[in-house]
């Protein structure tokens, strides 16, 4: 456990040495989990309790309900070539590990959960870190500008800036 809470403490240190402001939640799934906001989306930082030696940068974007209900009255072949193309462009992202499109695609989609690949503790660097962090907001970013343009509204969402404004 140890190794564990010299990992959070290196993650807290850096997270305060680019003055991002954290919380820390209780969860029973993981080791120590952080929420962090970064271009005015929530991310999580997180160690799985099944993972021993590597962390996670994990968010998810939420749409608003306009998106959705103008969504839902899209037709259904505009929908699977919406969901076909989303599911290629978060395919072909670097640093994405993981990815889900609830709640029951292509016909009605309300959130995107997007998971970075491992960043195993010996690999740890604050441009690591980062570097994943960023690649999680582009991500967020794609998906929330996909459903931009194809929807035609706009989310609360849309800079790429991390750390200024």
């Amino acid at each position: 456990m140890g190794d564990i809470e010299s990992v959070k403490k290196k993650i807290i240190i850096m997270l305060n040495d680019e003055g991002f402001e954290f919380k820390e939640i209780g969860d029973p799934n993981t080791h120590f989990n952080l929420i962090i906001t970064a271009g005015g989306l929530p991310y999580n930082i997180f160690q799985n309790v099944n993972k021993r030696d590597s962390v996670f940068i994990a968010g998810s974007v939420k749409l608003a309900s306009d998106q959705i209900n103008l969504y839902s009255k899209m037709e259904q072949s505009q929908k699977k070539e919406f969901f076909g193309n989303l599911r290629i462009a978060l395919l072909t992202r670097p640093s994405l590990g993981d990815f889900k499109i609830k709640t029951k695609p292509p016909e009605y989609i309300e959130e995107v959960f997007l998971s970075s690949k491992p960043i195993f503790h010996n690999e740890l660097t604050k441009e690591r870190l980062f570097s994943t962090l960023f690649e999680i907001h582009k991500c967020s970013m794609m998906v929330t500008w996909m459903f931009e343009e194809t929807v035609g509204v706009a989310s609360r969402a849309n800079s790429l800036h991390l750390f200024y404004a």
